[in-house]
C-alpha cells in the first residue's frame, strides 16, 4: 500500500467514526406540554441537544397551532434546519403551502437563543398571526 492510499484510508474510518458519534450524541426533544395560549390556540416545540454538553443545537420546531372545527392546524412555525432561523408561514385554510421567510427573524446567536426568541414572538403576536391567517382563509373573525 502507498503512503496515499494508507491516509485515504484514514480519513475514511476517521468520518465514520464521526458520523456514528454525532449521529449518538443528538437527541431530540419535544416539549412534554404544550403551551397554550388560549382553548383554541397553542405553542409546540422541539429541538436537538448534545447528550454531552446538553447545549441546544438545533430548533427543529416551534409551531404556532390554531384549532379549528377540532382540528390543529399548524399556521405558522420557527425552525433552523438549514443553519439559520426562519419562519414558515401557512397560506391559508385551502392552500396548506408555505411561504418561507427570514424578514425580521433573530439572526444571531445561539440556538438556545434563537428557540427562546421564536416561542417569544409567538406569544407577543399570536393574535396578529391568527387574525392574518382567518383572514387569507375567508374566514370570518366575528
Amino acid at each position: 500500500m502507498t503512503k496515499k492510499s494508507k491516509r485515504t484510508s484514514k480519513n475514511i474510518v476517521r468520518r465514520v467514526k464521526y458520523l456514528q458519534k454525532s449521529k449518538l450524541e443528538k437527541e431530540i426533544i419535544a416539549g412534554n406540554n404544550p403551551i397554550y395560549l388560549s382553548d383554541s390556540d397553542r405553542i409546540t416545540y422541539a429541538y436537538k441537544r448534545n447528550r454531552e454538553n446538553k447545549k441546544i443545537s438545533e430548533v427543529v420546531n416551534v409551531s404556532l397551532e390554531i384549532k379549528i372545527k377540532s382540528k390543529w392546524l399548524t399556521i405558522k412555525r420557527y425552525d433552523s434546519s438549514h443553519g439559520f432561523l426562519h419562519r414558515h408561514t401557512r397560506v391559508s385554510i385551502g392552500d396548506d403551502s408555505e411561504i418561507i421567510s427570514v424578514a425580521g427573524v433573530k439572526k444571531s446567536g445561539k440556538h438556545s437563543n434563537w428557540l427562546t426568541w421564536s416561542i417569544k414572538d409567538i406569544k407577543a403576536k399570536f393574535w396578529f398571526y391568527k387574525r392574518a391567517f382567518l383572514k387569507r382563509s375567508g374566514i370570518n373573525q366575528d
